[in-house]
């Protein structure tokens, strides 16, 4: 009798462990967990909650995150971390990064920090099934297979595994891809895909959002690309550029109430003459008319008052 009720109580005890052990750990420091996350090749899966205000997260929290099904399915590919807007983590940046506009949100996310998707929990995502109908799980199985072949693959064919990603990928999310476009540049630097020139625009793209972060001229880069005869940019990448250097200065002049109406019409042209024969065309040439009749009138109100 005393040896079965010993041998009952170790199997408890065996079989409580077993369940602890199932349960994966919540990080609260994302440098911690992305560590983490390298050192066991997980993905992350990131909660962005705000524990005290949004009356969602702690209930979310304890029915979907904290349940068994939960570190069954996931357990085993991400590592877990919770960011709160109530912690010093929400000064990190990653807010901003991931564009988090609703709270709590899930956000699966790669080792590399590309986003693979996202669930903005309503009240009506209360149990792991429905979190788990939301969570786009192909979707993750599709990304997640393509970055595997870009981490395994060399030269051309990890440039083509990476235009492969990045067409697969969310736009809303395409700041935190910059990593692929530097190293696509140094998978193809001879342009055997043809797409170089599309990543050099990328890589303007990038460095005039630092640039207006800065509070400097967001349009230098964009123009000296456009102009760089060693670049390999097609006629509708050029005009992309210039048609994005001409928004930019019109952005400015909204914000400042001052605009640069030659600078403007100057970009514009160049970015018609590029390829008058584009989709785009038409807009641009709207976009001139537009500008040179506003510069046509502030001429006219400035001669009015000399």
């Amino acid at each position: 009798m005393k040896r079965n009720k010993f041998l009952t109580s170790l199997f408890l005890i065996l079989t409580a462990a077993l369940f602890l052990s199932c349960k994966e750990k919540w990080y609260t420091d994302f440098n911690k967990a992305q560590k983490q996350s390298d050192k066991k090749n997980k993905d992350l899966i990131v909660f962005f909650s705000s524990l005290e205000l949004d009356g969602i997260s702690a209930e979310f929290k304890k029915n979907v995150l904290d349940s068994k099904e939960f570190s069954k399915t996931f357990g085993k590919e991400f590592v877990f971390v919770n960011i709160d807007t109530n912690s010093s983590e929400e000064k990190s940046g990653l807010i901003e990064k991931y564009s988090v506009e609703y709270f709590p949100s899930v956000f699966f996310i790669s080792k590399e920090g590309f986003f693979l998707s996202k669930v903005e929990v309503v009240p009506e995502i209360n149990s792991f099934e429905s979190f788990y109908e939301n969570c786009n799980a192909a979707k993750i199985t599709e990304l997640k297979n393509e970055l595997k072949d870009i981490r395994s693959l060399k030269n051309v064919e990890k440039a083509n595994a990476i235009e492969k990603f990045i067409n697969s990928s969310e736009p809303l999310y395409f700041d935190t891809i910059e990593p692929l476009v530097k190293e696509f540049k140094t998978c193809d630097e001879k342009n055997e895909t043809g797409l170089l020139g599309k990543y050099e625009m990328y890589e303007a793209y990038f460095e005039s959002y630092r640039k207006i972060s800065n509070g400097e001229d967001g349009t230098e880069p964009l123009i000296k690309t456009a102009q760089d005869e060693t670049n390999h940019l097609t006629e509708n990448e050029i005009q992309q550029l210039y048609s994005m250097a001409a928004r930019l200065e019109i952005q400015k002049g909204n914000v400042t109430g001052e605009f640069d109406y030659e600078k403007i019409k100057s970009y514009l042209v160049n970015a018609y003459s590029a390829n008058p024969y584009s989709e785009e065309s038409k807009k641009i040439l709207d976009e001139l008319e537009f500008v040179m009749w506003n510069a046509m009138l502030l001429e006219n109100e400035t001669a009015n008052e000399q």
